[in-house]
C-alpha cells in the first residue's frame, strides 16, 4: 500500500533549501522520490515570498498551505513560476 512521507522540507546553514516527497511502496514496486532543490537567493525569494502571504505560518506551514501536505508537484511548479523563483528538480526510484 502506498504511503508517503509528506512534504519535507530542509533549510541548510548556507541558506540552500531542499523541498521533497517521498512514496515507499508505488504500484510498480519500489519507492519514488521527488526533490527541489533552491539555491540562497531564490530561497531568500520563496522565505519572503511565504511570510508575506502566510506572516504567522513557518515556511513549511506556509509551503503546506499552498502545495499541500504531500507535496504536489504541479502546485509546487506553479507556485514557484508565479512567484519568479527558480529550482534544480531530481528524482528517482528505487
Amino acid at each position: 500500500m502506498l504511503q508517503t512521507s509528506g512534504l519535507l522540507l530542509t533549510e541548510n546553514k548556507d541558506g540552500t533549501i531542499i523541498v521533497e516527497y517521498e512514496d515507499y511502496d508505488i504500484p510498480l514496486g519500489g519507492d519514488f522520490s521527488s526533490i527541489y532543490y533552491l539555491n540562497s537567493d531564490n530561497a531568500k525569494l520563496l522565505r519572503k515570498a511565504m511570510r508575506k502571504r502566510h506572516p504567522l505560518l513557518s515556511l513549511k506551514k506556509a509551503l503546506i498551505k499552498e502545495v499541500g501536505k504531500n507535496l504536489s508537484d504541479s502546485k509546487f511548479v506553479k507556485l514557484m513560476k508565479e512567484l519568479n523563483v527558480k529550482y534544480d528538480h531530481s528524482t528517482w526510484r528505487s
